[in-house]
């Protein structure tokens, strides 16, 4: 007797010759075209670098000393306030362009802007405030530029 394959005896079906001698790949045949690999716009690219450089720069802002201590002794509250705004800001960014991840985006973006405007707008001319200021236009740029169009229609 035969040893008989794990899978059973072989039916009717592997009598009769295949529709291509070879498959695809075996020698000599070519390979199939894969898709095309989806890649990421320089829009895109450009949008999520200016979100991350507010993230870091704002944090930069929060951490450099005005005289003698920072914005998170001072100001505690809304040194978590502008943190969280900028973390949440890149993330709705990444999340994709769904209604949901705009509004909460948007959200962000408006909270971080009342931060800059009540306590970074008043010590502008410091080292923090100039971080502040550059790393909250980074953010609110990345925003209009990602969701101004939808805004004004």
């Amino acid at each position: 007797m035969q040893p008989q394959p794990p899978y059973g005896t072989p039916g009717p079906e592997h009598l009769h010759a295949p529709s291509q001698p070879y498959p695809p790949g075996a020698a000599g045949t070519p390979y199939p075209p894969h898709p095309p690999a989806q890649q990421v716009s320089n829009r895109a690219a450009a949008l999520v670098a200016a979100r991350t450089a507010g993230l870091v720069v704002v944090a930069l802002g929060l951490s450099v000393p005005f005289d003698d201590t920072s914005m998170w002794s001072t100001t505690l509250a809304w040194s978590i306030l502008a943190a969280l705004a900028s973390l949440v800001a890149l993330i709705a960014g990444l999340s994709g362009t769904s209604p949901t991840a705009r509004l909460v985006g948007l959200g962000a973006t408006a909270a971080l802007l009342a931060h800059w405007v009540l306590v970074a707008l008043p010590g502008v001319g410091s080292n923090a405030g100039f971080c502040l200021t550059l790393g909250t236009g980074a953010i609110v740029a990345a925003a209009w530029f990602e969701w101004g169009k939808t805004l004004t229609r």
